[in-house]
């Protein structure tokens, strides 16, 4: 059953989604909770932010203890059955939890935010003789996750409950236990900003048809509302809060996508190595995950390399083995049938539990270009499917790079969130600055999928998102 992780006095209806039964918070409880909201997002921010981070810091520590101890195999075993990744995979996503509500990177994160103004989070911060700024939480924010991965959904409602917002969070089935479990750890903390969270927390899942999530965003007084996903629910999403006489402010992680970007001086091992653990890693359903691979140097080096890629992809692949279905193996089959006959270089896996394909194609995209032979292998099915493009030049990259949108086969997808890079340092600076109004970040192609905590999300610096700056001044200027 998805139990949902209110404060005290909630009530909920009984629902069933996908056979497994569900409580979730009713519209009245909502609306006593947010009529109450203000009170607690006054508590809130008005507890120093050093007690903030090290409250929140402690969930992380208990997760990381109970990961070591073994006692969460249970949740993984259940979570690989739900999302489809293995135990391993899930394993891994779990060890990375911790980072979420590092003291460290969270306070890097907000001092990335407001720098020397991070006092103004919790009182009014003098910025020039006489005049002040204070920021206060802009909520109740309302956030919609979505997808396998909980990482995503932890991110915002941590950095929501951190700048002294009320939260409500609707996490994705797959992973509301994950996210329930991280969350209920803070019942066992003692210290009085838990205590204030707890009030200031709402867990719970909604259904589609529901009339709480329907009220959520088209009537209740919510300072934000936070959506990750794509398709019609993201235009379904937007349309309902548009109607919403409160004017919430709507943010959205839309579908983005990973490119590699390498040249001849990077036809390595190295690279091979890395490339291939970051089409592995989450089967390519990372906003970071690289989705296409662009290279410049001669063919037969390339040749070379993607011999090097698919030995790595065997070796990672299997370490991570993924559940592939039947019709998506026979649909892969269908698809490396049709690039074969149109001339393409290709390699790929005989192993189900493993199924890697890299196609190469020379100048273009032999796998765009035919697309309209396999137009169901979207980029939201293919996993572990890796086309690299051979160019002449590296400002031919940027021109693909921009254009990936407008590809069928990237129909859905609102453009690139991270290129990973491995070219030489002479081309390095004036590529960046090319490929830099056209992506949300470049890193190296080593950990594409890691996060430093000064980066901003898909464009978004969420502790300035979720807040509102109050400007004082005491004296007159004239």
């Amino acid at each position: 059953m998805l139990k949902p992780l209110v404060p005290e006095n909630s009530d909920f209806i009984e629902k069933e989604v996908n056979g497994a039964k569900t409580l979730e918070v009713s519209k009245k409880a909502l609306q006593s909770l947010i009529s109450g909201s203000g009170k607690i997002q006054n508590l809130l921010s008005r507890t120093p932010i050093e007690d903030r981070l090290r409250t929140i810091s402690e969930l992380g520590k208990i997760w990381l203890e109970k990961l070591e101890q073994g006692s969460l195999k249970p949740l993984i075993s259940r979570t690989s059955a739900l999302t489809g990744y293995s135990e391993k995979m899930v394993e891994f996503e779990f060890s990375l939890i911790p980072s979420v509500f590092d003291y460290k990177a969270l306070k890097k994160n907000i001092e990335a935010s407001f720098g020397t103004e991070l006092k103004a989070l919790e009182s009014f911060f003098q910025i020039e003789d006489g005049e002040y700024i204070r920021y206060l939480p802009k909520g109740p924010v309302f956030i919609i996750g979505s997808g396998n991965s909980s990482i995503p959904a932890l991110i915002p409602t941590v950095i929501s409950l951190l700048t002294g917002n009320f939260t409500i969070l609707k996490p994705s089935v797959v992973n509301y236990e994950v996210i329930f479990s991280v969350f209920s750890y803070l019942k066992e903390l003692e210290t009085e900003f838990a205590s204030k969270m707890l009030q200031a927390f709402v867990l719970s899942y909604f259904t589609h048809n529901s009339e709480s999530l329907n009220y959520l965003l088209t009537e209740a007084k919510l300072g934000v509302v936070n959506f990750w996903g794509a398709g019609e629910a993201r235009d379904q999403i937007c349309q309902l809060v548009a109607k919403n006489p409160n004017r919430p402010e709507i943010l959205i992680n839309g579908p983005l996508t990973g490119v590699a970007v390498i040249d001849e001086d990077n036809f390595n091992e190295k690279t091979a190595e890395a490339l291939a653990k970051n089409v592995v890693l989450y089967d390519q359903q990372l906003c970071s995950s690289p989705t296409v691979a662009f290279l410049v140097g001669k063919y037969e080096n390339a040749k070379d390399f993607l011999r090097l890629l698919a030995k790595n992809l065997d070796r990672i692949g299997m370490e991570l083995p993924m559940k592939a279905s039947d019709s998506y193996i026979y649909l892969l089959q269908k698809v490396k049938r049709a690039l074969i006959f149109k001339g393409a270089f290709l390699e790929s896996s005989k192993t189900p539990e493993n199924p890697w394909t890299v196609v190469l194609s020379k100048k273009t995209s032999l796998f765009e270009d035919h697309f309209d032979l396999y137009p169901e292998f979207s980029i939201f099915v293919r996993r572990r499917f890796i086309e690299m493009v051979l160019l002449d030049d590296y400002f031919e990259i940027v021109e693909w790079v921009r254009k990936i949108p407008k590809l069928r086969s990237y129909s859905g997808v609102d453009g690139v969130q991270t290129v990973g890079i491995a070219v030489k340092p002479e081309v390095k600076n004036s590529l960046l600055e090319e490929l830099a109004s056209s992506v949300h970040r470049i890193v190296p192609i080593e950990d594409m999928f890691m996060r430093s905590p000064l980066e901003p999300y898909d464009g978004i610096l969420f502790p300035r998102a979720f807040t509102k700056p109050v400007y004082y001044r005491e004296k007159t200027m004239v």
